[in-house]
């Protein structure tokens, strides 16, 4: 029996379509976290007259969704290695955009301050994981540039959610704002369909045959026998519960 290490398999492939899709995937929530992480600031002048708060409640509302993001990071770090990370990472992009979407629909300051929990639940579980999927899949050479490439994404999504309430916040009110946090919801289904699994994960269950067709992905040309088998570095392994 052919027996791989995933591990070094990985780290020997080159750049190609399937990290530029999942870069793409992962930039693409990275920036709508810095677009939440900033929009409670760029609203706040309106929230504050809306919910007739006071600075100490908008101080309390503000530490709702960073409360959660705490709580979110390690909930949802132990939740990863019991059902695996792509599932964990679905699960926290559907709290933040859904919990962002509420937000705009809230009418109370204890009800904003609930949805704002929410969604820092799933801003703070998604930051790990996506860490932690980019660097199981980059290349060797490439994992640092592409882990510091998909966290640009938080100032991309700081500089769109200023400039996008410079332009919505006065004709269309905070809502509006809150519900384009909810945009990450459209890409659940190529979440579901493009994402890969942890290989930790993989190797754990015996996935041999979705294992077969992510090397095939990371290296093309590769022909694995029909008999092969995987296994992790002993780094990953003793990680294994």
């Amino acid at each position: 029996m052919s027996k791989i290490n995933i591990n070094e398999f990985i780290g020997n492939s080159k750049l190609n379509k399937f990290h530029l899709l999942m870069f793409t995937l992962f930039f693409i929530i990275i920036t709508f976290d810095g677009f939440d992480m900033v929009m409670y600031g760029a609203t706040m002048p309106v929230l504050l007259k809306q919910f007739h708060m006071t600075p100490t409640q908008a101080g309390f509302i503000g530490s709702c969704g960073l409360i959660g993001a705490a709580a979110g990071a390690l909930g949802f770090g132990f939740l990863a290695d019991r059902i695996g990370r792509k599932k964990v990472i679905i699960l926290c992009t559907i709290f933040f955009s859904v919990g962002s979407i509420f937000s705009g629909f809230s009418n109370t300051m204890n009800t904003f301050g609930v949805f704002r929990f929410v969604t820092g639940l799933g801003l703070g579980g998604v930051m790990p994981n996506i860490v932690s999927i980019t660097t199981e899949y980059a290349p060797n050479k490439n994992k640092a540039v592409m882990v510091a490439a998909i966290f640009s994404g938080m100032q991309v999504g700081g500089i769109l959610a200023s400039g996008l309430s410079i332009w919505l916040l006065k004709d269309y009110g905070f809502e509006i704002l809150y519900m384009i946090g909810g945009f990450p919801l459209l890409l659940l289904p190529l979440l579901i369909k493009f994402l890969p699994e942890s290989t930790v994960n993989l190797v754990k269950n015996n996935r041999i045959e979705t294992l077969r067709i992510i090397c095939g992905k990371l290296q093309p040309t590769i022909n694995l026998p029909k008999n092969v088998s995987f296994e992790l570095d002993n780094t990953e392994k003793s990680s294994l519960p």
